[in-house]
């Protein structure tokens, strides 16, 4: 729902989905057009951008802020995994007029993990780039893959490995 910070929550329990969603905030009036919420294991990851936040941030299961990125990067979307013990966070951020793919190892949280990704790929200035951007993950073959995408920019897939 553009311009609005409600956030709808359907829940699965034993494979049967309750119909009758719950209703939580987005914990930053004044978002922009775009805004994503992901579950975690903890709560929720929500990727922002507006006039009164933009980045990511970490927000317990009632949407309490715990911890956010400081940078102001604009994004508008994330996906979390949870892999071999260990929880990431996949975002394209847009600065400057440049995507730049970014992977957050998140296992302790903080604001020092949120922003120092463990991969981050900054590609070259698109004249008509914008923030509709995404990134999914994927284990293939045992192996984590990462996919990143920006409008008008390109589309990247990396394999994970030590």
């Amino acid at each position: 729902m553009a311009q609005k910070t409600n956030v709808l929550i359907w829940k699965v329990v034993n494979g049967v989905l309750n119909p009758t969603p719950t209703q939580q905030s987005f914990p930053y009036s004044g978002t922009g057009f775009y805004y994503s919420v992901q579950p975690d294991d903890t709560g929720f990851v929500g990727a922002s951008t507006g006039t009164a936040y933009s980045g990511i941030n970490l927000m317990s299961g009632s949407f309490s802020e715990t911890f956010k990125t400081t940078s102001g990067s604009v994004t508008t979307d994330c996906k979390t995994i949870v892999y071999k013990g260990r929880k990431y966070i996949a975002y394209v951020a847009f600065v400057g007029g440049k995507h730049v793919f970014r992977l957050v190892d998140y296992t302790t949280a903080s604001t020092a993990a949120l922003e120092s990704p463990i991969l981050e790929v900054t590609g070259a200035a698109v004249s008509n780039a914008n923030n509709t951007i995404d990134a999914d993950f994927a284990v293939i073959n045992g192996k984590l893959h990462v996919l990143y995408y920006g409008t008008n920019d390109r589309l990247a897939v990396y394999k994970l490995e030590k």
